[in-house]
């Protein structure tokens, strides 16, 4: 039998030694797995964390032609109800949401029976009418798999949300109601923070002060930033703590030390109850700070497409009435008191006008320098980025 590897979302697929680090289901089998699932198991059931669709056992025994006709079953319904969807505010189309099908039966299947293993990064639903699949080992029955995507269909429910699960750059985390749904631009946050290290270490002079000290993400939501900062920035260990986490939200914080418990960084993040920098040691200084807060505009959050408007929070999303920049004007009035000269900062906003608005913010301090405004994935000037002059 071979154990399928689940790959992250949007088109990445890292190698099976990175997702043995982050996947704990991957080894069930062996007596140290199963001690760290029993481990996270208990401290899901401590603190009314939701269980993965990946951390579920395999139950049900599926054959090739069950499988197909579960995969037909499913595009014909998204095909019956996509006409009802806006192609106006970002809705998923037919091709997306047929990804979204075959996501959701990848995350089910624990096992293959019959599959070389060159070929566990095909598309699902051709390896299934191939027949190159018999017998698979599915974690939820055909039936309860029917009835989620129903209820993705019918009832536009992210499919984050049914399965609280979440694949984000190399990281896998549990997402709730409680918190957004980590975007993949906002992946490039962490490549500007890296990009600001390396600059660091590789070119240090008098012109570049040195960042030393620990790094902030605010707004932490499921914790994606944090624990990719603690990961991958590998941050001097001057202090106690790499990386500080806030959000406002208990829920939140409490998914996002879940997260980083099973992301193996638990020990390398303080996380804080609060608002912005409230919670935070007066006499701390960090060496960058990132931050993805809210900011639709109040006018606009009804105009949402569905998945985000009526199962997303709310708190998460409302940037305040107007250009939707209050929380960012919050943000940026703050940041020369706690960025230690030479600190990086990376924020992401709605887009152009919002960019703007934080790059002359920014400027009219005259405390940063190479401020600039960032592409993201699609050319949206979507990011700022900038250092604190010394």
């Amino acid at each position: 039998m071979l154990r399928l590897v689940n790959c992250p979302r949007f088109g990445r697929q890292p190698t099976l030694q990175k997702f043995r680090k982050s996947v704990g289901h991957l080894s069930l089998r062996t007596k140290t797995a199963s001690f760290v699932i029993f481990t996270f198991a208990r401290a899901s059931s401590e603190t009314n964390i939701p269980q993965r669709l990946t951390d579920r056992p395999g139950r049900y025994r599926a054959g090739q032609p069950e499988l197909l006709e579960l995969i037909h079953w499913g595009r014909k319904l998204a095909e019956e109800h996509v006409a009802y969807f806006s192609n106006l505010d970002g809705s998923p189309d037919l091709s997306h949401l047929s990804k979204e099908l075959d996501w959701l039966v990848t995350d089910c299947i624990e096992e293959i029976e019959g599959t070389e293993p060159g070929e566990v990064t095909q598309n699902l639903t051709e390896l299934v009418r191939d027949k190159k699949i018999r017998c698979v080992l599915l974690r939820w029955s055909l039936k309860e798999i029917k009835t989620v995507w129903t209820r993705r269909i019918h009832d536009r429910v992210p499919l984050q949300y049914l399965t609280n699960t979440a694949h984000w750059r190399d990281i896998v985390v549990t997402v709730s109601s409680s918190v957004l749904i980590p975007r993949p631009e906002t992946e490039l946050l962490i490549e500007f923070a890296k990009a600001a290290l390396s600059r660091n270490i590789h070119h240090h002079s008098c012109d570049v002060p040195s960042i030393g000290g620990p790094w902030l993400d605010l707004g932490t939501g499921s914790g994606v930033l944090a624990i990719s900062l603690a990961q991958e920035l590998h941050v001097p260990q001057t202090c106690r703590h790499t990386v500080y986490a806030v959000d406002c939200s208990t829920k939140a914080i409490q998914l996002a030390k879940y997260n980083a418990l099973r992301n193996g960084v638990h020990d390398s993040i303080e996380f804080l109850t609060g608002s912005w920098f409230e919670p935070i040691d007066q006499s701390l200084r960090f060496a960058g700070i990132l931050t993805n807060p809210p900011y639709i505009p109040t006018e606009v959050m009804a105009s949402l497409q569905a998945e985000v408007q009526l199962h997303e929070p709310y708190l998460a999303l409302d940037g305040g009435s107007g250009s939707g920049t209050y929380h960012l004007a919050v943000i940026c009035a703050q940041l020369e008191k706690f960025l230690t000269p030479g600190g990086f900062f990376g924020v992401e906003t709605h887009g152009f006008e919002q960019s703007q608005f934080v790059f002359d913010l920014l400027t009219r301090t005259e405390a940063f320098y190479e401020i600039r405004q960032r592409e993201d994935y699609s050319g949206e000037k979507r990011f700022v980025t900038a250092f604190r002059k010394q």
